[in-house]
């Protein structure tokens, strides 16, 4: 719709190939770009880094969790301005930011659109105070009243006043700017205490060896469930040590609570065409004892 407001020209593509996309921007003067972080993470390793003619000027990145330093480190090397941005399919986007804003809510996914409104309730619907996670309702004139033909899910999902129940966990801190945790499905719960699954992958992230990472949790009989790090390496760069990665996750800051108690080494993670990580297939994969340890 932006385009179309605009008055520009739309670049739709049915696939993505970090070499064949950048063709496409150069080729078609492409100014913003909208996608996964794992595709702005594709980019940052092609020739566009560093190019004084890259045309891009502005790209928003939603999908999936945008880890925390992704942006700041991406408009360096790509001479653009980079904006996490959050929605869903039942109302498009909700949460990004504009360069008006501090550059530290950068380290967020951003604020509520105007008109439109978030809260964090416990798991006894009381407002959670600022900075606290919770799970994330919102409220706006773009969301859906329903699910067609499903009660049921309708049901479940909205509350009392058309709030809506996003399945996501977040933050909300006194700026008003929102954090996600991840989905409620994806949270790791060991010997239950919840586990701060994006807090770890963004570290994790930021080492200079790892291309990209999933953190996920695999069941336990005692714990019910263990922190898993499944890592993609950089090119050449060796697979890490548990003992080795739990010490750089110290250095970080990390509590020894939330250390990953394996690791597990892939070439690539499994993805969806729009770029989203399927944590249910590694979790899937690895139940089933596929896969190396390291």
């Amino acid at each position: 719709m932006f385009t179309v407001v605009l008055g520009g020209t739309a670049v739709h593509v049915d696939r993505w190939d970090p070499d064949w996309g950048v063709q496409v921007i150069r080729e078609e003067g492409v100014t913003t770009f909208f996608g996964a972080p794992t595709f702005l993470q594709d980019m940052m390793r092609t020739d566009l880094a560093g190019d004084a003619d890259n045309p891009l000027s502005c790209l928003v990145i939603a999908g999936s969790s945008v880890p925390r330093n992704l942006p700041v480190q991406a408009a360096e090397a790509l001479g653009a301005y980079v904006a996490p941005a959050w929605g869903m399919t039942e109302c498009s986007i909700l949460v990004s930011c504009t360069p008006k804003e501090s550059d530290a809510i950068l380290r967020t996914d951003g604020s509520v659109f105007e008109g439109s409104e978030m809260r964090v309730v416990d798991v006894d619907g009381n407002e959670c105070p600022a900075g606290v996670v919770g799970d994330l309702l919102m409220r706006s004139p773009g969301v859906v009243y329903g699910y067609f033909d499903r009660p049921d899910a309708t049901s479940r999902d909205y509350r009392p006043g058309l709030w809506f129940s996003t399945g996501d966990r977040a933050g909300i801190d006194e700026h008003g700017w929102i954090s996600l945790s991840g989905r409620s499905k994806d949270i790791v719960i060991r010997g239950g205490e919840n586990i701060p699954v994006t807090d770890i992958e963004s570290l994790i992230f930021d080492h200079p060896d790892v291309l990209n990472t999933a953190v996920i949790g695999i069941p336990d009989e005692r714990l019910g469930e263990r922190v898993c790090a499944v890592l993609v390496m950089k090119d050449g760069r060796p697979a890490r040590t548990l003992a080795g990665l739990s010490e750089y996750l110290l250095a970080q800051g990390l509590s020894k609570h939330y250390l990953p108690e394996r690791i597990v080494t892939r070439g690539e993670l499994p993805i969806t065409p729009s770029g989203k990580i399927q944590k249910f297939r590694l979790r899937e994969s690895l139940t089933d004892g596929v896969g190396g340890a390291g």
